[in-house]
């Protein structure tokens, strides 16, 4: 189907969804429990920004577990992308145990973004033990800001271990988060740092192009977070991966015909206005068409 048809027929869906667009699918026996999700508005609005909340009882400190996410994603007339994966994940610290809430938003929507974003599917989190924790389901359609010409594009995220790879620290010496590295090896993904201030806000702000052949899409938005019990000062370590596909053949069947990169730089910032660490992504391994796109 042409890509400005796609568009077109997104619209209608939106408009009539009936259902919510991001809800708990968790059960009575999750680690997670009086679990509460919630979008605002929703569905989200064209023009609109919007806020993401989720809120529940932890019953243990969760520093190794496993992500199991079954998704259909299309972003930005670019990625097109069956997601059916499993991804083992550490973190030290771990989630504290207890009343957690987490708030994202509210996320201001560019204005000169063309193309949507449709998430559908659901993601599962369990323990190392194998027991659930919580699940999410998602039906989130993201109105495009303006159309995009009639392209045919179809392409995929290139695995995490390729943006590590291609991340470097941009950041101050007064950055909050110091002594990071980043590394990449056997399908594994690996941020360490030192955190010199208790945290439970921060913004996130995104400045990145993404590309795919001739076309450039420029990204930019600032995404506030607010997370309680909030992360502790000391030593930050984040693994993910390696990440299993559900099947050889789900896996070849969804095979991208283009790879999408992503250059640019993430910039996180506290609640006092202070610099939390700086990303910059730089995917070399993208060759630039000589005749691009800007759109």
């Amino acid at each position: 189907m042409a890509l400005r048809n796609m568009l077109q027929a997104g619209l209608v869906p939106v408009m009539a969804l009936a259902g919510p667009s991001i809800s708990s699918c968790g059960s009575p026996g999750d680690r997670m429990s009086n679990v509460t999700m919630s979008l605002s508005p929703d569905p989200i609005q064209k023009g609109d920004g919007f806020t993401i909340t989720v809120s529940g009882m932890l019953d243990k400190v969760l520093d190794s577990f496993t992500v199991d996410a079954k998704l259909d994603v299309k972003l930005l007339g670019l990625i097109n992308e069956k997601v059916d994966k499993t991804i083992p994940v550490k973190m030290s610290p771990g989630l504290a145990a207890g009343v957690q809430n987490l708030v994202i938003g509210p996320v201001a929507l560019p204005t000169d973004v063309p193309g949507s974003a449709e998430v559908d599917g659901t993601v599962t989190l369990s323990d190392d033990a194998g027991k659930p924790v919580a699940c999410v389901s998602l039906s989130m359609h993201v109105p495009a800001a303006r159309a995009l010409d009639d392209l045919q594009l179809q392409g995929s995220f290139k695995p995490a271990d390729s943006f590590v790879t291609a991340a470097s620290n941009c950041g101050k010496p007064t950055d909050h988060l110091k002594n990071i590295e980043t590394s990449a090896s056997g399908g594994v993904s690996t941020l360490t740092g030192t955190l010199d201030e208790d945290m439970s806000k921060v913004s996130v702000d995104v400045d990145l192009i993404v590309k795919a052949l001739f076309v450039k899409v420029p990204l930019k938005l600032t995404v506030p977070i607010a997370y309680t019990p909030g992360i502790k000062q000391g030593a930050l370590s984040v693994s993910a991966g390696p990440a299993k596909a559900a099947s050889v053949l789900a896996a070849a069947a969804w095979s991208p015909t283009v790879q999408v990169a992503v250059t640019g730089t993430v910039q996180a910032i506290d609640g006092n206005s202070e610099e939390v660490a700086c990303v910059k992504i730089d995917d070399s391994s993208y060759a630039e068409e000589e005749a691009s796109l800007v759109v």
